[in-house]
């Protein structure tokens, strides 16, 4: 279980897996849970969230110089790690980490989908419909499938599922200290919409979505 113990905590996800909604909130519940050794202009920016996607020699050196943060590392910032041969020096710095997957692949297909056609990354959603190819979808699930193996082989002390996300922030913390937050907390960052009320051919590609599972 995660307690105050930890100094440098790592959510590791995939794109489109809530991991923005876990970090997001996780951020808000372990300062205002007390944990002051967290509460500092580094955590309250936000500035572990994705963080390897440019200068990062100097976020290597920001990560090391802190001495309490939460990052979240998706698989994009892994393989700019990789080829600037920094992953295993970051690898020694988390002494928590979780990983937070999609047990759907369909629905973290197709909310990559929307994401990358609506360039709708974060908190700015909306339900306006639109239409999917199937050359789209198809890319976008195999991209899906390659995310989730790239983690293959690590350990985690925790393993969250988006299935497993509630619409109640606080919810997160009872997943990962086994309690109930003390000073709960409003949503800091709002989920996308169902998919199944923004993409038309929705159906459509559930069914070729089945076809490839099973052929």
């Amino acid at each position: 279980m995660l307690t105050s113990n930890a100094k440098r905590i790592c959510l590791w996800g995939v794109p489109r897996s809530g991991s923005t909604y876990v970090f997001y909130n996780l951020v808000d519940l372990v300062i205002k849970e007390g944990w002051t050794q967290f509460d500092t202009v580094f955590n309250r920016e936000r500035s572990g969230s994705e963080p390897f996607r440019q200068g990062i020699k100097q976020k290597i050196k920001q990560f090391q110089t802190e001495q309490y943060w939460l990052a979240k590392v998706h698989n994009i910032d892994v393989r700019n790690l990789k080829e600037e041969k920094l992953y295993t020096e970051f690898l020694k710095l988390p002494d928590y980490n979780i990983l937070l997957l999609r047990k759907d692949l369909f629905e973290a297909s197709l909310s990559l989908c929307v994401a990358s056609i609506k360039q709708q990354w974060t908190n700015d959603h909306d339900d306006i419909p639109i239409e999917v190819s199937t050359d789209k979808f198809i890319e976008m699930y195999n991209h899906q499938v390659n995310y989730n193996k790239s983690y293959d082989g690590m350990n985690f002390d925790k393993v969250i599922y988006t299935e497993d996300l509630t619409d109640d922030p606080n919810d997160i913390w009872r997943m990962l200290t086994g309690k109930d937050p003390v000073n709960s907390i409003i949503n800091s960052i709002d989920k996308s919409p169902d998919k199944i009320k923004v993409v038309t051919n929705y159906y459509q590609l559930k069914d070729l979505y089945n076809e490839m599972r099973t052929s």
